[in-house]
Formats: structure tokens, C-alpha cells, sequence
């Protein structure tokens, strides 16, 4: 034990120590900490001033976006927390004022996970798995009024969950789980004019759903389940020029479906997932060799950009928005047609069973009429149930058991196997 022989001595030890207690104070304060959000840290590079602002949420994270000095967060969530303040309430959406590093009042009740947002003007376009906002239905995608935080009437039909959206000048793009975008087929990805709210007719016909979409250096980066693009083997990730739309023949190997993607250093980081093992792995994939030539040519987008950015592209190109209607592929007539097959079939069971029912109800009580008439009935209800059985099995091989992979064109846009595979 160290005893001062001095009272002179022992008050310079301990003015020594307060002054180096106070620099590490002082040193230690200057240092920001990060911010957490369950697990995800969220970058902030968008903030007014040097501070650093803590964020907890009691989920996940999705999407961080900052805009016009709020910073929106996205995902899966219930309470959020601010730089050691006590739990806020929120429903897997928080604005937060970054002059005031105080959360915004509004508190929307979704229902579901939000799993992408975008802004555009004073808009705010939120895509995800939620059915309802506030009690009324608004499933998979909406449009909000940043200056009155009001849903926009009426919602963009949308017939499964929307997992992205990306905007590319005056165009936004939406990937998901869906089939049917706007009143219109789409395949699992679609775009659509902000400033005209119509939907564009570029159109690609992928077999499986779109998890992630990243643009840069105006290309468009597809990821997701699919494995085939119009007809020609592309697995999990594709790459379109902007603003034409046209796809490259950039083929990357990928194991697993992509469930993510960011944009660094001249290459894409994806994130995989392996559905068997629900394992997630991380794969760096270079972008840079990316050529200027589409594989094809498909319809064109309408954006308000310079002509000079079009790629250059060789043969016939048809622009469908002046044709007035999209031009069926051969996928798209089998399955119109192995659906019209079903709805007439249907039909004439009903109609069928109609006329077992009329000559029952004349058969005046004849035992041969009316036992004719009972097996027109059978036969017309035997039927029916026969084509509800086929629709369950082929509906399950769709959905279940080929995930959407292979289509037989009952639920989703028959998918045909290729022979010649292009080079």
C-alpha cells in the first residue's frame, strides 16, 4: 500500500490522476458509437452533424433510407428506441427527424412486414407481406403522402407480396412473389411511370419470385428464385440495360436463390439462401466485364432520360406501348389455352347438371325419365369433382413442390423447357 509522505506530495498525485481521467473522459466521448438495430447495423452517412444517433428496434431492419433529413426505417418490428430513451411503439415503420434525433409522430399499423421503401417527391412507395394498414385492406404495396402521411386511393392491385422496389429516373421498379401487378400480368417483376401512374410495358416473363433489386451505372440487377428469363436459363441473377430494358448476357454462377443484394466496389455482394438447410451465405460477384449487348430484344420502357443512354441494339425492336397490346409468347398461348380448357369444362358440367335437373323436374314422376335424369346429375357432379381434384394436384405440384420453379400453367405461366440454350 502506497502511503504520501507529504500533504504536498499526495495532492500533485491526485491532481496527476484527475487530469488523466478527465482526457480519457474527454476521448472517449469524441468517439461515436454505432447504431444496432437487432442485430443489423444501420449506416448512417446521410446526418446533418457529427452526432450519432443509437437505434434499437425489438426485430429486424430491412431498408434504412434517408430523405429530406428523416431517415425512414423499414422491416419487422414493434418498438423502437433512441439513444438510451425508453421504448416507442411503432409497427415495422419509424420516421425519425435527424435536426431533432427524436422519432416523427406518425405510427401507421401495418399488419405485415415492410420489406422495401422508395421516395419519390412527395411520395413514399412501401412494398412488403402486409394485408392491411390501420384496419383497411391495402395489401403488398402502397403509396403514401409524405405531407399528409395519407394512403393513396385507390391501392395498385398487387396479388402477392412485393419484397423490392428501386427507382430509376422518372420509373419505379417492383419485384416480388406476384403474377398480377396493376391489372396487368406480370411475371414477378414490373415497372411502372411516376409521373403518369401508368404501368410500363417492358415485361420480362421469369419463372420464380424477385427478392432483390439494385441499380447502378444504369443497369438493373435482378435477384431472387427464378431460373429462367424468357425462356432461356438465367439462375438467380440477371442484369437488364436502362433505360431500354433489354437483358444482358451476364450469367453469373450462383449456387442458391439470392435473397439480397448491395452494391460495392465495382461488384455485388449477394446474400444466398440454401431453403433446405436455411442457411444464408455471402458471395462477392464482379460487375465491372459486363458487356453492352442484350441476349434479345424485348419492349421498351418510356422514361425521361437522354436518348444517348439507349444501348445500341441490333435487329427488330417493338415498341408496345404504340402496338397497344403485349405479343404473346408461345408460353403464353399454352397457358391460355390449358385455362380456357378447364373454365369450358366447367361449364359444361354446370350445364350438364342444368339439364339432369330439367328433365328430373318434367319426368312427370316416370321411373325410366327420372332415373336418366339422376345419373345426368352424377355424372355432371362426378365430373366437377374430378377437375377440382386435377386443379389441387397440379396447384400443389406448382406451388409446393416445384415452388413456382416449374409451372404446368394453372397457377402461374406455363414454363417450357429450352433445347437449344443460347450462347
Amino acid at each position: 500500500m502506497h502511503i504520501c509522505h507529504s500533504f504536498q506530495n499526495c495532492m500533485q498525485s491526485i491532481c496527476i490522476k484527475l487530469l488523466l481521467l478527465g482526457f480519457l473522459i474527454s476521448v472517449s466521448l469524441s468517439i461515436p458509437m454505432s447504431t444496432y438495430g437487432a442485430g443489423d447495423v444501420v449506416a448512417q452517412t446521410s446526418q446533418p452533424s457529427q452526432e450519432v444517433i443509437q437505434i434499437e428496434v425489438n426485430g429486424t431492419i430491412s431498408k434504412q433510407l434517408t430523405y429530406d433529413k428523416v431517415m425512414y426505417l423499414v422491416g419487422n418490428f414493434t418498438q423502437v428506441k433512441l439513444s438510451g430513451s425508453s421504448a416507442i411503439s411503432r409497427n415495422n415503420i419509424a420516421l425519425i427527424d435527424l435536426e431533432t434525433q427524436s422519432l416523427l409522430p406518425w405510427n401507421p399499423l401495418f399488419n405485415g412486414k415492410i420489406h422495401d421503401i422508395e421516395v419519390y417527391n412527395q411520395y413514399l412507395f412501401l412494398a412488403g407481406e402486409f394485408a392491411e394498414i390501420n384496419g383497411e385492406a391495402h395489401p403488398y404495396f402502397v403509396v403514401v403522402d409524405r405531407n399528409t402521411n395519407a394512403v393513396l386511393e385507390p391501392s395498385i392491385e398487387v396479388n402477392a407480396p412485393v419484397y423490392a422496389v428501386e427507382r430509376y429516373n422518372n420509373a419505379l421498379f417492383v419485384g416480388g412473389a406476384f403474377t398480377s401487378f396493376a391489372g396487368a400480368e406480370r411475371s414477378y417483376i414490373a415497372s411502372f411511370n411516376l409521373d403518369t401512374s401508368a404501368l410500363n410495358a417492358w415485361s420480362p416473363s421469369l419463372n420464380g419470385p424477385v427478392r432483390s433489386i439494385v441499380i447502378q451505372d444504369n443497369l438493373l440487377y435482378v435477384g431472387g428464385e427464378f431460373t429462367e428469363i424468357d425462356g432461356r436459363r438465367q439462375s438467380y441473377l440477371a442484369a437488364f440495360f436502362l433505360p431500354s430494358g433489354e437483358p444482358s448476357a451476364w450469367a453469373p454462377t450462383v449456387s442458391n436463390p439470392v435473397s439480397g443484394m448491395i452494391y460495392r466496389d465495382d461488384s455485388l455482394v449477394v446474400t444466398m439462401q440454401d431453403s433446405e438447410a436455411q442457411e444464408y451465405s455471402e458471395a462477392v460477384i464482379p460487375i465491372a466485364d459486363i458487356t453492352q449487348t442484350p441476349v434479345q430484344t424485348s419492349p421498351v420502357i418510356t422514361l425521361a432520360v437522354s436518348p444517348t443512354a439507349v444501348p445500341e441494339v441490333q435487329g427488330l425492336m417493338v415498341d408496345t406501348s404504340e402496338l397497344g397490346f403485349a405479343i404473346p409468347t408461345l408460353s403464353d398461348l399454352l397457358t391460355f389455352a390449358i385455362r380456357i380448357f378447364f373454365v369450358i369444362a366447367g361449364l359444361a358440367a354446370l350445364f350438364y347438371m342444368l339439364i339432369g335437373a330439367f328433365a328430373w323436374v318434367t319426368s312427370g314422376g316416370d321411373k325410366d325419365a327420372v332415373t336418366a335424369a339422376r345419373e345426368k346429375i352424377q355424372s355432371a357432379i362426378i365430373g366437377l369433382i374430378m377437375m377440382v381434384v386435377v386443379l389441387a394436384i397440379v396447384w400443389t405440384l406448382e406451388q409446393v413442390v416445384f415452388k413456382r420453379r416449374i409451372c404446368l400453367g394453372v397457377s402461374c405461366p406455363l414454363t417450357l423447357p429450352s433445347l437449344i440454350e443460347p450462347i
